[in-house]
This record gives C-alpha cells, structure tokens and sequence, in this order.
C-alpha cells in the first residue's frame, strides 16, 4: 500500500515497539538516529542491544559541527532550553 520506504526515527526506548512492529511485518524498513553528542551511556548503550535483538543496523548522523560551535558560542550551552527550542 504504502511502498518499501519505511524509515524510523528512533531517539529511546519508547520507540523500540515501532522496531517491533516493523520486524513483524517482514518488510524492509530502516531505522536513524541524530546523535546529538550528548547522550548519556545508557543511550548508546540501548542502541547497541536494539541492533543486536532486532539485527538491525541504527544509522546515525550528527548536526554540523560547525554550526552547533557557533551556535553555542553565540548563544550559549543550554540556549535550545532557554529560547524555546
């Protein structure tokens, strides 16, 4: 109905059931992360058992480091808490 496209965006644990839900189906599907460089090792750790329980590859990808350094220099560490975000 919908194609092969399947992609999920997965930050935590509470996305584990769409993995779950997605792997039953039996269709392709993929699963991406944004690693913001400030998980906590609990977080990268989860990433790794989901990989292994569900043989799925996570693909990660990471803001520009460039704009996060100036952004942070312009407006601070926790500006994304204070502004709104």
């Amino acid at each position: 109905l919908f194609g092969d496209g399947l992609a999920i965006a997965f930050s935590g644990a509470e996305d584990v059931a769409l993995i779950q839900y997605a792997k039953l189906t039996g269709r392709p599907f993929r699963v991406f992360s944004l690693d913001t460089g400030r998980l906590n090792p609990e977080t990268y750790q989860l990433f790794d058992d989901v990989e292994k329980h569900f043989d799925v590859k996570i693909e990660f990808t990471f803001p520009d480091e460039d704009a996060v350094t100036k952004l942070v220099n312009d407006k601070g560490m926790f500006s994304f808490y204070e502004d709104g975000h």
